[in-house]
């Protein structure tokens, strides 16, 4: 099964990011996704379509299923089981998700099945942006440290191998955290788990954060201090994710230098919003490759706005990005535009 216009200039996708709702229950810092309150989503099987349509399904190698909160939706599981076993060339999955509702865990734990059932890798990322009572501020959920602590230490019990589930917390930097970052790399060496660290951005969309700037905008001062940091990875490269590599790039990135991190998202990816909008990926509102309640996948794909988009976004955006998404994502799509293997 292959598109049935396979041009390397186009590109095919080959990676999704798929918010399955804009709900939250965390009041962070960086994100006022939750406060959008946007219900409006595609259906299950509407989904279950467009990820089953040769469009997609014919070259989808990975997932990214995140939200607002995932584990806010009781059929987690269920849709995940559902939209794998919709592409057959899909080699692995990830899940992000807070690990703070009470049932955070049942419903990881129905994730983790899927993947063991199907013989899926699963990364699954829990975000940690302190220890202790630096976690609940920054989230802005009294006692949110604990329970995601209870969930993390639930996961690692099941005790699954490296081959079935890839386990790991994640940080983003903000005025408040930068000095204890190295907190969140002890807490993952401490349960030997791997580990990843993000620079906030703004953005008119996805995390609706414009208006919460104050909390995380980066000074030179906490650039600066967040490169520091960054030199303190190498000992522990190899819980490290991305690859160190990345944080190298990434570091140049901050000073003002042009990234030379590949990113799967200009020819290869999209996010798919759960109203039903694809995008490259929610760096701005410019970035809309149309909505997939007017068009089908296959028509915006090959649309010419997003062709335009394609054309414009490395110098626009992906030169000066300092995102993670995927960084070390190999596809023949991250080289040269040459023949298709």
């Amino acid at each position: 099964m292959a598109l049935p216009h396979a041009d390397p200039a186009v590109g095919w996708p080959e990676v999704a990011v798929v918010p399955v709702t804009y709900l939250c229950n965390a009041n962070c810092d960086m994100c006022a996704l939750g406060d959008l309150n946007q219900r409006d989503q595609l259906s299950d099987d509407h989904l279950a379509e467009i990820f089953g349509h040769p469009s997609v399904a014919g070259t989808l190698r990975a997932i990214n299923f995140t939200g607002g909160e995932p584990t806010l939706r009781k059929d987690l599981p269920q849709l995940v089981a559902r939209l794998v076993d919709c592409c057959p060339r899909l080699e692995s999955f990830s899940l992000n998700s807070n690990g703070m509702l009470r049932p955070s865990f049942a419903r990881i734990r129905g994730v983790i099945d899927v993947a063991r059932d199907r013989g899926k890798k699963l990364y699954l990322f829990i975000s940690l942006d302190g220890v202790g009572d630096l976690h609940d501020e920054i989230r802005g959920v009294p006692g949110a440290f604990a329970r995601t602590v209870a969930t993390i230490d639930a996961i690692r019990a099941l005790d699954r191998p490296s081959t079935e589930l890839s386990l790991g917390v994640s940080a983003t930097a903000t005025w408040k955290n930068i000095d204890h970052l190295d907190d969140v790399l002890r807490f993952a060496v401490d349960r030997d788990i791997a580990v990843s660290f993000t620079f906030p951005m703004q953005t008119d969309v996805y995390m609706n954060n414009a208006d919460r700037v104050e909390r995380f905008s980066a000074d030179r001062e906490m650039v600066d201090r967040f490169i520091a940091f960054l030199d303190t990875l190498e000992p522990h490269a190899g819980r490290i994710s991305p690859p160190l590599s990345f944080y190298r790039s990434l570091q140049a990135t901050l000073r003002g230098e042009r990234r030379s991190a590949p990113c799967i998202f200009q020819r290869g990816g999209f996010f798919l919003e759960p109203n039903g909008d694809v995008r490259p990926c929610w760096r701005s509102s410019d970035l809309l490759f149309g909505s997939l309640t007017e068009e089908s996948f296959e028509q915006i794909w090959h649309g010419e706005r997003r062709l335009r988009i394609v054309q414009t976004i490395e110098e626009r955006f992906c030169s000066s990005c300092p995102s993670p998404c995927y960084v070390g994502f190999g596809s023949p799509l991250l080289g040269p535009p040459g023949p298709r293997p």
